[in-house]
């Protein structure tokens, strides 16, 4: 039995030595193959130098020179891998020892396995585990009980090639992988975290603004009460991090406002839509945001 491993990379020097180290010390029965795919670096010894570290250990490289966006890295690496199970992880964030063998043991039962991870920021560690109800879309956007890290997903490769990432995103590419995958095969959860997500740097693009994509994420891949929570959850990020401008632009996504939303989702969308016509009221209330989350959500 063979599983494949995907990682991508870009310019990535610290992190990825941890990377591969935690897929190569994986406790399991089994083959690994390792393709790390690095796309659109501008130091291409940086990549090179760490993986003659590993004396070419069941690790193939790959440079994509011109790529649009991670997934387009991850749906090449997964084209040339060969193992019956593929994984993915970034190049920036680690496996446990025992990762893959959870994992294989739930496999079984669905065709993807969605792990529970542990967020490491400051070298703080937060356990992101919830509730599953086998509705991944409303447990991920509505519930918010859960949530998806493409490190963090284990697929039988022949369902994977059937829906593959969406390549058209450029934010949220795990979530969509999820939520494709979702109308077409069965997805477990484990609620035992295995995986270490670093959120430190401002260059995870997790930690960033993207109001085009996230506004085409909302409009093909999400419906209902799941697009609506989502948006909101977009408009807390523009007042927190982001911009009025970009604010007023999902004000326009809303269409019958926050039908069929918690009271408190609808007293908070209230309240942004005002930020988007207020200079001020938009800085106190990003003040206070700002606080909220440092203090009351820290890590999350």
């Amino acid at each position: 039995m063979l599983v494949s491993v995907v990682v991508p990379s870009t310019d990535r020097g610290e992190g990825l030595e941890r990377c591969l180290n935690s897929i190569l010390q994986q406790d399991f029965i089994g083959e690994l193959e390792v393709l790390v795919v690095e796309n659109n670096s501008k130091n291409l010894d940086v990549v090179q130098e760490i993986l003659q570290r590993f004396n070419g250990e069941r690790i193939h490289h790959f440079f994509l020179g011109d790529c649009v966006n991670a997934n387009v890295a991850r749906n090449f690496g997964a084209s040339k891998a060969a193992g019956e199970y593929i994984a993915f992880l970034d190049s920036d964030d680690e496996w446990h020892p025992r990762h893959l063998a959870k994992c294989l043991d739930s496999v079984e039962r669905s065709q993807c396995v969605c792990s529970s991870f542990f967020s490491v920021k400051n070298r703080v560690s937060t356990s992101i585990c919830g509730h599953y109800s086998g509705d991944i879309v409303n447990d991920l956007f509505v519930e918010k009980s859960i949530d998806v890290r493409t490190s963090a997903l284990f697929f039988l490769k022949k369902a994977f090639d059937v829906v593959r990432f969406d390549e058209r995103l450029n934010k949220h590419q795990d979530w969509g992988l999820v939520v494709d995958f979702s109308r077409r095969f069965r997805i477990a959860y484990s609620n035992e975290p295995t995986v270490n997500i670093y959120v430190d740097g401002d260059n995870r693009m997790s930690a960033k603004t993207n109001v085009p994509a996230s506004t085409f994420f909302a409009k093909n891949k999400l419906t209902g009460l799941a697009r609506l929570s989502f948006i909101l959850s977009r408009m807390s990020d523009e007042i927190a991090i982001g911009t009025k401008a970009g604010l007023v632009e999902y004000v326009g996504l809303l269409g019958g406002g926050f039908t069929g939303l918690s009271f408190k989702k609808r007293v908070a969308g209230i309240i942004f839509v005002l930020c988007s016509k207020s200079v001020l009221l938009f800085s106190i209330v990003r003040s206070l945001l700002g606080l909220y989350k440092s203090v009351l959500v820290n890590n999350k």
